[in-house]
């Protein structure tokens, strides 16, 4: 791993372990109501923290994998994205939401930030800043190695989303099996008829037939990622995976259903199945 990898990976680690560390707080700290579900000063300053670094997180993984003529030109740009990268949960009021870009074009906010989330959300975006200000080519040797995980630039995004809607008329809004659009043959499941070991059975399969290292993951709301192709998750809400052959895909939708296409994950999950027949292509969500 070199410098700036040590760098990015550094950052990485920062935002996930700081991340946990305002969810843990925030789940034992929150002092609001579930019903009616209201927050209190102190939620208001413990949640936006974590969706902070969240946001942050994102913008760090942006860069995985970039190029940078310097050490300090790679730092320079990780405390822009701690200092500008926003997301639908730290930009201030919906006269802010052109600052997702395109992004602002599927979703909606109402109200406002208040003052304890905005001071929250600066606090992180600062203490993120004095961190990566505080490395030097010595501080990051001793990181440990982080799976290849990149958020695509928009332009990517949309490339990927092209050949998806071409391959397998997949949109981005619901597809197989609550809306019938795959040109090709699928196959669903209830997720609750998928055991760990059916689940481990196709991710290994998925991992031996991939012609890709990397793989796409698809979501809802437009963030979407690169991931090296060991981190494959069909536990999905609302996304689609593939890889750049755009042969084969599993989507998971908000109802607990997969769907499968493509030839041999169809042969697969009918192996896997072959004495569970009345359990494919079965709707019987309660």
């Amino acid at each position: 791993m070199t410098e700036i990898e040590a760098l990015i990976t550094k950052a990485r680690r920062y935002c996930n372990e700081n991340h946990s560390y305002w969810v843990n707080k925030y789940q034992n700290e929150r002092t609001g109501t579930d019903i009616p579900y209201t927050y209190t000063d102190n939620d208001y300053n413990l949640f936006p923290r974590y969706n902070a670094l969240s946001t942050i997180l994102q913008g760090v993984e942006t860069i995985v994998g970039k190029d940078f003529a310097t050490f300090d030109n790679c730092k320079d740009e990780l405390k822009r994205i701690g200092a500008e990268t926003h997301s639908i949960d730290t930009i201030e009021s919906n006269k802010e939401l052109h600052l997702l870009g395109k992004l602002s074009n599927y979703f909606k906010k109402s109200g406002k930030l208040n003052k304890i989330e905005i001071n929250a959300i600066q606090d992180e975006r600062l203490k993120f800043i004095q961190f990566i200000t505080e490395q030097t080519t010595e501080s990051v040797l001793d990181v440990e190695p982080l799976p290849f995980e990149r958020k695509l630039t928009q332009e990517e995004s949309e490339q990927v989303r092209v050949r998806l809607l071409k391959s397998w008329n997949f949109d981005g809004d619901y597809w197989e099996p609550l809306d019938n659009k795959s040109p090709n043959p699928t196959v669903f499941l209830m997720d609750q008829k998928i055991t760990a070991l059916d689940k481990s059975e196709i991710e290994q399969t998925i991992k031996a037939y991939s012609k890709s290292d990397k793989l796409f993951v698809i979501t809802e709301d437009l963030v979407d990622y690169e991931i090296e192709k060991g981190l494959i998750d069909i536990d999905l809400y609302e996304s689609i995976i593939c890889d750049n052959t755009f042969e084969w895909v599993v989507y998971g939708s908000h109802e607990s259903t997969t769907a499968f296409g493509g030839k041999f994950l169809i042969d697969k999950v009918n192996e896997l199945y072959s004495n569970r027949k009345e359990q494919l292509n079965k709707w019987d969500y309660v």
